[in-house]
């Protein structure tokens, strides 16, 4: 993979490229793939299609270097979110940095509705946590791996408050999808936006990016990858007044 801006370099290491997020600061880094058109899944109702290889390197960048993967109920729901695999490499460098081989996969989920024989729960690398609210059924996991976080609905900010002081996750990489990704928008907790650029356009009335955020956004572009026709944009996310 090359990087086309702010410098050009070809065949960058994307591990050392992402790994600069501040020690002991919290930061959300939301990645997602969209088709050129906009769709966040292709005709079939797949994210993970909707990519080319080079989708899929960045992304095991991306959870190399977090300390956790947030994801929403729904994503884990449909029984295509297999557990994560770093690569030795990666484990390897982890290891150096004294983190975890694998990140603990989060999953986001306001009504406690999920199949816990799913291997998200069952073959993970690492115990996966769940964030939820009150008034959700008691997830079917150890206490420990259960952060409970506002009444009627998951409390996004207190929940990655608790990431931070109670497990010492401070960098969280969300993979969404476009509803908790919405959800993160509107309460103001993304600093960076990674989108994979696919080049497609799909058909039927798919889901945007980020559905209704209530607000305009203003973004920074950062950073320019490219490999086989798929382009890579990596923004920083403004901070609002």
């Amino acid at each position: 993979m090359r990087r086309l801006l702010p410098d050009q370099a070809a065949d960058v290491d994307l591990f050392s490229s992402f790994n600069n997020s501040p020690g002991g600061v919290a930061q959300v880094r939301l990645s997602m793939v969209m088709s050129v058109d906009g769709s966040t899944t292709d005709e079939a109702g797949w994210t993970s299609r909707l990519g080319r290889p080079a989708d899929k390197r960045l992304l095991r960048a991306l959870r190399g270097v977090a300390d956790a993967i947030l994801v929403g109920a729904g994503s884990v729901r449909t029984g295509r979110y297999p557990p994560h695999r770093p690569p030795a490499e990666y484990r390897a460098r982890r290891r150096e940095a004294g983190r975890p081989e694998v990140a603990p996969l989060v999953v986001v989920t306001g009504s406690g509705d999920l199949d816990w024989s799913l291997p998200a729960f069952t073959d993970s690398g690492t115990p996966t946590l769940v964030l939820t609210c009150g008034r959700a059924p008691t997830p079917r996991l150890p206490a420990d791996q259960v952060l409970v976080h506002g009444e009627a609905t998951v409390d996004l900010d207190a929940g990655l408050g608790a990431l931070r002081d109670r497990f010492g996750l401070c960098a969280v990489l969300c993979e969404g999808g476009p509803g908790l990704a919405t959800e993160l928008f509107r309460a103001g907790l993304v600093d960076e936006l990674v989108v994979s650029l696919a080049p497609s356009i799909m058909p039927g009335r798919n889901r945007r990016l980020v559905d209704n955020p209530r607000r305009r956004e203003e973004l920074t572009l950062s950073e320019v990858y490219e490999e086989d026709g798929q382009v890579f944009l990596r923004y920083g996310v403004r901070a609002r007044d």
